[in-house]
């Protein structure tokens, strides 16, 4: 065998073994901070610190969030994770829309709109009787045309 042959076999190795030596670095130097990004709730939505979550759980969630950014109960609902994540970036578009879907004849109607998906959203999230999913409709509609 060749010295190219050889370097070209060993490369994915190697490239395995700084990925693992990379994550296990970063795992250990991160350790030590918030798992829940400074308690923002519009970027963690973990329910791993409720009381019928065994420490052991807890403590797992918690390298979960350190590794890969969620953990596994964020999935247990993923619906309303996703809304939840949605929601105040949702808010904070209609404060800054300067535009509108050509559909619409104006900003005002625009924001109407947006009005409703945000309302709706925000009773599907807190599981209100009087959330009738319109809003929720406008939200798939114009998912696109989210956008500035």
């Amino acid at each position: 065998m060749n010295n190219k042959d050889f370097f070209e076999e060993l490369e994915p190795l190697l490239e395995q073994v700084r990925k693992k030596a990379w994550q296990e670095g970063y795992v250990e130097a991160n350790k030590e901070k918030e798992p829940d990004l400074l308690g923002r709730k519009n970027v963690n939505f973990s329910i791993s610190g409720e009381a019928n979550v065994s420490p052991e759980r807890v403590e797992e969630y918690r390298r979960q969030r350190i590794e890969r950014g969620f953990d596994d109960t964020e999935c247990w609902n993923l619906d309303t994770t996703i809304l939840q994540f949605v929601l105040p970036r949702l808010k904070r578009f209609r404060e800054c829309t300067i535009g509108y879907p050509s559909e619409f004849e104006s900003l005002e109607a625009w924001t109407e709109c947006l009005d409703k998906m945000i309302d709706n959203i925000d009773k599907i999230i807190k599981s209100e009787e009087d959330a009738d999913y319109e809003g929720f409709e406008l939200f798939k509609k114009y998912f696109f045309n989210l956008w500035w």
